[in-house]
């Protein structure tokens, strides 16, 4: 929890909205599936076009409840 702990205060820091990801959530709705592709899209940069991460959008989902 140490690191999701840091990781998190300096979302808050960092701030300009009332949202962490206005990009992504809105007063009006929550763009998960676009998130999602850019988070996938960024860790193929990191582990390969062939990296498949199973179940990444409901991991973040369960651990942002």
């Amino acid at each position: 929890m140490g690191a999701s702990l840091w990781a998190a205060q300096q979302l808050t820091k960092a701030m300009t909205s009332t949202y962490c990801f206005p990009r992504y959530c809105n007063e009006e709705a929550c763009n998960s599936n676009s998130a999602s592709a850019a988070i996938n899209k960024w860790i193929k940069t990191i582990a390969g076009p062939s990296a498949v991460i199973h179940g990444l959008r409901h991991s973040f989902r369960d651990r942002l409840r």
